[in-house]
């Protein structure tokens, strides 16, 4: 098993998913997973171990009560911007999963939430 960091530009229109945060975080998990099972698959060309590929991928994100979007914060303002705009306010954190299996022509893609209250 190793973890192999995405390189997918997450750069997906968010305003498309209103009411839907929760798609965001699927769409931009299959982004992630598609870009990893690209590359990894093309390194076992003439491998005759008939080697299984199994590849996750996962994005998080918050969604708050305005429908507002947040992702991982680049920079420490940026994080306590965020957590500002959702102190004491329900907020949902969704995070979307995609799973490609080599040989399968479906991935799998779900997603689970969570509603959160951020006390001040």
């Amino acid at each position: 098993m190793q973890i192999i960091p995405s390189t997918a530009e997450e750069n997906l229109d968010k305003s498309t998913y209103a009411g839907k945060s929760w798609g965001y975080a699927e769409d931009t998990a299959v982004l992630k997973a598609e870009e990893v099972f690209r590359r990894l698959s093309g390194q076992g060309e003439g491998d005759k171990s008939n080697r299984r590929l199994l590849v996750v991928g996962a994005d998080t994100v918050v969604s708050a009560p305005d429908g507002t979007i947040y992702g991982k914060p680049k920079t420490t303002a940026e994080a306590e911007e965020t957590l500002a705009a959702l102190s004491g306010k329900e907020h949902e954190v969704h995070t979307g999963v995609c799973l490609f299996v080599q040989g399968r022509k479906e991935k799998l893609v779900f997603h689970e939430s969570t509603k959160v209250i951020k006390v001040q």
